[in-house]
């Protein structure tokens, strides 16, 4: 089984295809797409081996209470120096 709630462009689809077909993969649990939405003719659509979420696998009971939780501390280190508490993008990583 192959799962991806990371991101998109991480996972080569063509190569996943490809080894769901040749059953080298027997299933894939996908949550993000190399493009979003994804597209109605796009051949993930016609997997039997495919499961498709709608990109909200990060949503689990308390959600909003931990978000606001992580909002609040970040909101409360920026103005004191401009920096986050926590969750900081960094680009030159690419996140």
């Amino acid at each position: 089984m192959f799962v991806n709630v990371g991101r998109g462009p991480s996972v080569d689809t063509t190569a996943l295809l490809n080894a769901l077909r040749q059953k080298q993969v027997g299933f894939a649990a996908l949550d993000v797409f190399e493009q979003e939405p994804l597209p109605t003719a796009d051949l993930l659509w016609q997997q039997d081996n495919v499961l498709l979420m709608p990109h909200i696998s990060g949503i689990f009971d308390g959600y909003m209470r931990a978000a606001n939780q992580i909002f609040l501390a970040n909101l409360q280190q920026f103005l004191i120096n401009g920096q986050l508490a926590q969750n900081q993008v960094d680009l030159t990583q690419g996140y």
